[in-house]
C-alpha cells in the first residue's frame, strides 16, 4: 500500500503516515509482515503498522541492532531480544511491516549535513498516544555507534517542551553541578517546519538497579535554580499551585483539587520546606550512574521553585507504578516512604513526608491537565483519574479525618 504523507501522532492508526512524512517527504510504501519493498530508505515497523512504537532502519544490521538494543521504549527486554536477528542481518518473519520512503531528501540526510557526518541511519521510537507524544530519533552510524539523538516537535505542547529542555540543558552547561552530567545541545533547528532538538549521546552504561536519588543528586539539581527556605503555605510555589488549580476547566475536578489543596494546607501550618529546581522526570529510564557521576537526560519537564524532594517522590512513584505495575495508591505510598527516608538528609522535617507526597501528586495531576489544555484535548485516561482519586483519598476532610 502507499500513503500520501498525511496523518498525525494523536492516533495510532494515523501515526505511521505522519512518521513517513517526517522521514522522507515523498509518498511512502508499506508491505505487510516481512514482505519486500522497493529501493530507498527502509524500516521495519514494530510491533505493527497499526500500533507503531519503533522504526528499525534496514540495510545496516549494526545500526538496526543499536536501535533495538536499548532499555527503554517498546518491549523492554523483549526489544533487546528482538535485536538479535537484526544484528545477524535477518528481518524476522513476524515483524509488523516494512516501510519505505524513496531515496532523496530525508531526515537522516538532513541530520548528516547538520552534524557533518557522512552517513547516518535514523531509528525512531514513539510511545503510546498521549499529549506529549513525539518521535525520538536515534541517529546511528553504520558501525552501530550513536552519533546523536533528535526530538521532533509537532504541536504546541511538544514545541514548548523542546524549548524548555534546550533552556535547561544550556543552564546545566553554564554552571555544571557537581556529580551531574547532561547531554550537550548539538543543534536546535527546523526540518519541514518542525522544531528539532539534537543532542549528543552520553556514554551511559545499562542500569542494573532501580534509581534511588541521593541527597547529592537532589541538591545538585536543586542548585540549578535559586535555593530558598520558606514556610510552605506562604511560598511563591504554594501561591502558583493554587492559581493553577483555580484554572482547571472542569468545575467538578477544580473543586476536588482545590479542596485537596485546602486539606494539604491544613497539614502544612508552620512547616518549612526548601525550594529549588527539579528535573521533573527523574526516573531509571532518564538517568544512570557512571562512576562518581550521575548522567541525566530528558530535561523537558525541568522547572524552578519546586519543593526539594519532588524529584525523589516522582522517582519512587514511577518505579512503583510503571516499573512494578503497582496501583496509583500503592505508588503514592511508596513516594511517601521515600520522602520519609530522604527529607531529614535534605534538612526538611520528615514528618511532612505525607503532605509533600500529596503535593507532588497535585503537581503531577495539574501538569497532565495543562498538557491536554495546551494540546486542545481533554485530560482523560485511567491514570489521570486515579491520581485525582489518590489525592482526594490522602487529604484530610474538613471534619478532621482522611
Amino acid at each position: 500500500m502507499t500513503g500520501d504523507g498525511g496523518g498525525d501522532l494523536a492516533r495510532d492508526d494515523r501515526a505511521l503516515a505522519w512518521l513517513a512524512a517526517l522521514l522522507g517527504p515523498d509518498p511512502y510504501e508499506l508491505a505487510d509482515g516481512a514482505g519486500p519493498v522497493g529501493p530507498g530508505e527502509r524500516w521495519a515497523v514494530l510491533p505493527s503498522a497499526g500500533r507503531p512504537r519503533v522504526l528499525v532502519p534496514l540495510g545496516a544490521r549494526r545500526a538496526a541492532a543499536a536501535v533495538l538494543d536499548r532499555d527503554t521504549g517498546f518491549g523492554g527486554r523483549g526489544r533487546r531480544l528482538a535485536a538479535v536477528p537484526f544484528r545477524l542481518g535477518i528481518t524476522p518473519p513476524g515483524v509488523g511491516g516494512r516501510m519505505r520512503v524513496p531515496a532523496g531528501c530525508s531526515f537522516a540526510r538532513w541530520a548528516a549535513e547538520v552534524l557533518d557526518e557522512p552517513d547516518l541511519r535514523a531509528g525512531v521510537t514513539i510511545g503510546p498516544p498521549r499529549p506529549n507524544r513525539k518521535p525520538v530519533v536515534q541517529l546511528v552510524r553504520p558501525d552501530g555507534t550513536t552519533a546523536a539523538w533528535a526530538k521532533v516537535a509537532w504541536n504546541p505542547l511538544t514545541g514548548s517542551l523542546l524549548a524548555n529542555e534546550t533552556a535547561w540543558l544550556d543552564r546545566v552547561w553554564a554552571r555544571p553541578p557537581p556529580g551531574l552530567e547532561a547531554p550537550t545541545v548539538l543543534a536546535r533547528n527546523e526540518w519541514q517546519d518542525h522544531d528539532v532538538l539534537v543532542t549528543a549521546p552520553l556514554p551511559t552504561r545499562r542500569r542494573t538497579a532501580p534509581l534511588r536519588p541521593t541527597r547529592a543528586l537532589l541538591e545538585a539539581i536543586a542548585g540549578l535554580d535559586e535555593v530558598g527556605t520558606h514556610p510552605a503555605t506562604s511560598s511563591s510555589w504554594w501561591s502558583a499551585t493554587r492559581q493553577r488549580a483555580a484554572a482547571v476547566t472542569s468545575p467538578g475536578a477544580r473543586a476536588r483539587v482545590t479542596g485537596a489543596l485546602d486539606g494539604v494546607g491544613g497539614q502544612l501550618g508552620g512547616v518549612v520546606w526548601r525550594f529549588g529546581a527539579w528535573h521533573g522526570d527523574l526516573t531509571a529510564w532518564n538517568a544512570t550512574e557512571a562512576g562518581s557521576v550521575t548522567q541525566v537526560w530528558d530535561w523537558e519537564r525541568a522547572d524552578g521553585d519546586r519543593p526539594i524532594g519532588f524529584d525523589a517522590a516522582h522517582a519512587a512513584f514511577q518505579r512503583a507504578q510503571v516499573g512494578e505495575r503497582r496501583t496509583v495508591t500503592a505508588a503514592a505510598d511508596a513516594a511517601e516512604r521515600e520522602l520519609e527516608h530522604l527529607l531529614g538528609a535534605l534538612d526538611v522535617d520528615p514528618r511532612s513526608a505525607r503532605p509533600m507526597a500529596t503535593a507532588y501528586l497535585v503537581e503531577r495531576w495539574l501538569r497532565s491537565e495543562e498538557d491536554t489544555r495546551l494540546n486542545s484535548t481533554s485530560a482523560s485516561g485511567e491514570l489521570h483519574g486515579a491520581i485525582l482519586e489518590a489525592i482526594v483519598a490522602r487529604t484530610p476532610t474538613p471534619g478532621g479525618g482522611r
